[in-house]
């Protein structure tokens, strides 16, 4: 099989560089993004040194928390393909609707099936 030059690409050559050139772009968005966040939280957390123990390893723990989050969305952020043909109407995923929960039953009276047992107790 004969290759080619290397003044010429071929497809998976110029795949390649699309791709590469697309993660560089959303990696260097990304950064740009989220940086702030991240600059924000580590001046907070070496700012608040006299803190009781208590209230430090609260804030460790938020701090802790919102810097993993912040990681999964950098990650998931970087990793979706930028380019537009690649995406497909049938991709993209709808948001979930919110199922809305049943209030608690603060009654003070219920009322009784007429087969309950209480009412055969009467």
């Amino acid at each position: 099989m004969a290759r080619k030059g290397p003044g010429t690409d071929g497809p998976l050559q110029t795949a390649l560089l699309e791709s590469t050139s697309a993660a560089t772009t959303r990696a260097s968005e990304g950064q740009k993004i989220f940086s702030p966040i991240a600059v924000f939280l580590d001046k907070y957390r070496s700012q608040t040194t006299g803190l009781a123990p208590h209230l430090l390893r609260a804030l460790t723990a938020l701090s802790n928390d919102l810097a993993s989050v912040a990681q999964q969305h950098f990650n998931t952020y970087i990793s979706i393909k930028s380019t537009p043909t690649t995406h497909s109407k049938a991709s993209i995923k709808k948001p979930m609707p919110l199922v809305k929960q049943p209030l608690p039953n603060n009654r003070l009276f219920s009322r009784l099936n007429s087969n309950s047992a209480a009412l055969k107790e009467v």
